[in-house]
This record gives C-alpha cells, structure tokens and sequence, in this order.
C-alpha cells in the first residue's frame, strides 16, 4: 500500500511538472508603442497574469503534497528498519531501503524542480506585473497626450477664429471707410452748395427789403377826372390805401429757404451715416498746424495769431478713428520774424 500511495503522487507530480514546464509562457512584445494596440496587450498580459497566478496555487499545493510524502516516507523507513532488525530479513531491508532512498532522492529532485518553477514562475509573474504597470502608464501617458494634443488645438483653432473674425472686421471697416471716402466729394457739394444758397438767400431778402422800402416811399400816382369829380361830391377824402409789394416780392426767398432746409436735412443725415461708421470732420480752424492731420496749401498773415495756425479751411479733412481717410487743406499764419527776415 505505501508503494502504490508513493508511486502514484511521484507520477502525477512529475508528469504535471513535466508539463508545466514544456508549456510555452507568451510575452508581448516591449518595444511596441502603437496606440490601438496597447489595450489588446493590456488584456492580454491582464489574462496571463491570471494564468500564472493559478499555476502558482497549483505548484504550491504539489510542494505542499511532496513535503508531506517526504515526511511519511522517512516515518515509514524508520518504521520499517525498527522492524526490520533480524539478519534473515537484512537483505531485503536494505534493498527496501535503497529504493527508498532512490525514492526520496527523486523526490527531492522533483521537488527542487518544483522549487525551480516556483522561482521562475514568480519571476514571470513579478515581470507581468511591471510589463502590465509599464503599458498602464504608456496607456495613461498617451491618453494624456492626446488629450493636451486636442487641447491645444481647440485653443489654435479658437485663436484663429478670433483673429479671422478681427481680421474681417477690420477690412469691413476699412472698405466702408473708402466706400465714405469716395463719398466725401459729394458730402463737399452739399456744403458748397449751402455756403451758396444761404449767400443767395441773404442777398434776395435784402433786394426784397429795399424794394418795399422804395414802394413806401415813392409818391401816389396823379389823380384821374374820376378821382377829381369824386373829391367834389364827396365831404371826407378817404385815406389813401397803403402801397403793398408786389404779390411775387416773397415768393423768392421762400423758394430758396424751403430748398435751404432740404440741403440741410440731406446733410445732416449723411453726416449720422457716416457717423455710424466712425467716420469725423477734422476741427482745424485756429488750431496749430497738425502735419499728421493738416496740408497746408498757403500762408497769410495774422499778427494776432501764433505762427502755423490754421486761419482758413479750404477742404475739410475726416477721419474714421486713428486712420485718416483725407487731410484737411488749410491755411496757416505766418510768422511775423520770418517775414522780417525775407525782407
């Protein structure tokens, strides 16, 4: 019975270590760094990891059955040499005992084996488990990178859009501003052309003046025979009618007032337009002279002014905020010591 007991645990241990040790352990690959592959390996190294973690409970619990067979079969062999004291039985006791000794020495060969394995099979596992924790932080790295990457593209992209929007901003602007000055010219007609029906206004009311001042004093026409027979047979002379002006006298100035008035309204609302697109008049008048702003075009003299002070605006200057869509053409005053020195 101990024989069948001992041959058969020694089969079945070596015939598992035989085949624990004939099976091949995959190992992925260190040097690959490819993203859409890492989470295969991951898996993979993650079901090995449990594999190897099994074939260690099965190895220890074999150590575990070996030890205890060791243990009985050296009872067993002191057991059996107390009995085995007479010489008849000397002969066979010994053979007995050499093949347990060959016994045990098998056994302790499959049990360094078995060591081996243990060994090995936890340094496989210590290196799974850094191959796994080594991809984990490749994996942690690369979604990190990943996630800095489209990061910072949605900042690029934003930025961009930012600027285009500036970008086409500032050439709608700058195309109304040359679109306002083309215009400029016409914006100039309506101011010369005021200029001029307010001079034509102001002399038609002055004619219209001294013309009913001369109706007023001018003398009555010579009385007709009707208007003599009429004095006879009338007591009280009536009052002669006052002398109105002509009924066309005013019809004039009315004209060119009402015309005023719609030049006016036209200006001032091409004036809002342009407003509306930041568009302003130079105030130059008695302003020093501005190179920046200003084109001189000539010089008078004014003692009463500084030198290079604007005395007279020939065409006004606009601007549509730091730009400058068209200088103002002045005049500037003269300076009095570089008269002198001229002379």
């Amino acid at each position: 019975m101990f024989e069948r007991v001992n041959h058969q645990g020694i089969g079945d241990v070596s015939d598992e270590s035989v085949a624990w040790e004939d099976q091949i352990i995959p190992f992925a690959d260190d040097d690959e760094d490819e993203n859409d592959g890492l989470l295969v390996e991951d898996a993979q190294s993650q079901a090995h990891l449990r594999q190897l973690v099994a074939q260690n409970e099965f190895l220890q619990t074999q150590l575990a059955q070996l030890v205890d067979e060791t243990q009985l079969s050296a009872a067993q062999v002191a057991a059996l040499t107390r009995h085995f004291t007479g010489s008849a039985a000397e002969a066979a006791r010994r053979e007995h005992e050499i093949d347990l000794v060959s016994r045990l020495e098998t056994l302790q060969e499959q049990l360094d084996e078995l060591t081996k394995s243990v060994t090995k099979l936890g340094r496989t596992q210590f290196k799974a488990n850094t191959l796994t924790e080594s991809r984990e932080q490749q994996v942690g790295h690369s979604l990190t990178a990943l996630q800095e990457i489209a990061t910072r593209r949605d900042e690029v992209n934003e930025t961009r859009q930012v600027a285009q929007q500036r970008r086409l901003a500032q050439l709608r602007k700058e195309a109304r501003g040359d679109l306002a000055a083309d215009l400029l010219p016409s914006l100039d007609g309506l101011d010369m052309a005021l200029a001029h029906g307010q001079q034509m206004l102001a002399e038609q009311r002055r004619r219209e003046e001294a013309a009913r001042k001369e109706a007023m004093h001018r003398p009555p026409p010579a009385p007709s025979v009707w208007d003599k027979v009429r004095r006879v047979f009338i007591e009280s002379e009536p009052e002669p009618a006052p002398v109105t002006p002509p009924p066309a006298a005013g019809e004039m100035s009315d004209a060119l007032s009402a015309w005023l008035q719609g030049l006016n309204l036209v200006q001032t609302r091409f004036v809002t337009l342009l407003g509306k697109e930041s568009v302003q008049s130079i105030d130059a008048l008695h302003k020093p002279f501005d190179p920046r702003l200003h084109v001189a075009v000539g010089a008078q003299d004014h003692p009463d002014l500084p030198a290079n002070t604007v005395v007279t605006v020939l065409r006004k200057g606009y601007t549509q905020g730091d730009r400058v869509l068209r200088y103002a053409e002045v005049m500037v005053s003269r300076s009095a010591a570089r008269d002198d020195a001229q002379d």
